[in-house]
């Protein structure tokens, strides 16, 4: 077994990064004994090498003590020199036994927040950790990449996350603070068995240990194994993506589209893979099982030429023989939107989840000689009329949309900038006849970006 000393970490970290260039090591300190020997050895290991570190602590404001734990950690990084920050969760109550999960993504939404471009964030995450989330994920019947556990490694917000720890045992890192006499915080939460983790820390791995004295050490094995084979599933899926990837007529959906044709010849369980991969790479939430199940037995099974799922804010879509990935907006949150601009930077409709951004163009979109000091943007409230370039007349726009394969979802979805009374254009698909821009005039194209909506 590995030593557990800052040459060995500093050996991990070099897998990752250069230990003398401007990258900054921020650790995700709780107090604990895990990053309180973390954070030990790479104030030690910074004595040899030119990097610089950060300590950020978040104070969960769960146990009525959580104010004493951040004056310790505080208190801790003081004497060594390291800068420290902290936050508090307000949202949680001392009163409130809080859900493992819920905890866990507010303490990460806040670090994610602070790691700038080029900084590694560390976490104090051990083989022992690793069981028991092998173990948890076992129990909610996941699959190889659930049972992959903990990754060493992966991209986080602008930098990355890396898990040194990883390679090393519980034990070591207590017999590490006992021999260096680390003064750590023990919270009481780690010892309610009422936490699915906390059942198996304390009653379930112990027992195994008992019994397979390298239980440990064996699932940390699996694990291993089991991110090999992620890793393989995610090549497969990046091939099937490759042979199915095409471009729709969809504005606002999310990446590329998929041709249905090309995947319905794979495999139920490439395409289940496929789609699981592609929202993934997108960093949105992955949809049940069983509503995957469902949506590809009508859409790969079925005769539908059109079907949708949504889930948490999203939606798969199938719309003319493709596959689209989009935002699932409620139509009551564009029904309110009526605002102005004045086309001379950027306008965020949050509650729309778009950005809408004027590009000066010469010899096409909207003529700025036509333009009024400013347009209104709302959404289709339904019986508008639209007069397309080269048209003698208007016609609806319900008509026009459907003529242009514009998917259904979209119809409402796209703003419409308005003079006055007048419709001038469909943000980002045609400006009207009397507004366009004509050859060699200059003219401003609205270029419409989705962004995360407020809540998601």
């Amino acid at each position: 077994m590995k030593k557990l000393d800052a040459d060995s970490l500093l050996e991990v970290l070099a897998a990752y990064s250069s230990l003398d260039d401007t990258s900054r090591f921020v650790i995700a300190f709780s107090g604990g004994v895990d990053t309180a020997v973390l954070m030990h050895l790479l104030y030690r290991a910074s004595k040899r090498f030119e990097f610089s570190l950060l300590a950020l602590h978040v104070d969960h404001n769960i146990n009525p003590r959580s104010g004493e734990w951040a004056e310790q950690c505080a208190s801790f990084c003081q004497t060594r020199g390291i800068p420290c920050h902290s936050t508090r969760l307000d949202q949680f109550n001392p009163h409130n036994r809080v859900p493992e999960n819920e905890a866990r993504i507010a303490r990460y939404d806040w670090l994610k927040k602070q790691v700038s471009e080029r900084d590694i964030l560390l976490t104090g995450h051990h083989k022992n950790d690793q069981a028991e989330t092998l173990m948890l994920n076992l129990m909610r019947g996941a699959g190889a990449r659930g049972l992959a556990g903990i990754q060493e490694f992966r991209h986080f917000g602008k930098g990355m996350l890396v898990r040194p720890m990883l390679r090393f045992t519980k034990e070591q890192i207590l017999e590490y603070a006992a021999n260096h006499d680390l003064e750590y915080i023990h919270d009481p939460a780690n010892d309610d068995l009422h936490y699915d983790r906390n059942y198996l820390r304390h009653l379930v791995l112990p027992k195994l240990a008992e019994r397979w004295e390298s239980a440990i050490e064996n699932i940390n094995q699996s694990a291993r194994f089991l991110a090999d084979a992620r890793s393989m599933l995610d090549d497969l899926a990046e091939i099937d993506i490759a042979a199915c990837r095409t471009i729709g007529t969809a504005f606002l959906s999310i990446g590329y589209q998929l041709n249905m044709e090309e995947f319905r010849k794979l495999s139920r369980a490439r395409q289940i893979n496929l789609i699981r991969h592609w929202i993934r790479t997108h960093s949105l939430p992955e949809p049940g099982r069983k509503s995957l199940d469902n949506f590809l037995e009508t859409t790969v099974d079925g005769t539908a030429g059109y079907a949708e799922m949504d889930w948490e804010g999203y939606k798969l879509c199938l719309f003319q023989k493709r596959l689209y990935l989009a935002p699932n907006i409620v139509q009551n949150e564009l029904e309110s939107i009526n605002v102005y601009w004045n086309l001379q930077q950027p306008l965020v409709l949050e509650s729309a989840g778009i950005r809408l951004i004027p590009n000066p163009v010469v010899g096409k979109g909207i003529s700025v000689d036509r333009l009024p000091e400013s347009v209104s943007v709302c959404f289709r409230e339904g019986g508008e009329s639209f007069r397309m370039s080269g048209q003698s007349h208007s016609s609806k726009l319900k008509k026009l949309l459907q003529a242009h394969s514009i998917p259904p979802w979209e119809r409402r979805m796209l703003p419409l900038i308005y003079s006055h009374d007048e419709l001038i254009a469909v943000a980002p698909w045609r400006v009207s006849n009397d507004f366009a821009a004509s050859k060699e005039q200059d003219g401003i194209e609205i270029e419409v970006e989705l962004i995360s909506r407020s809540g998601d």
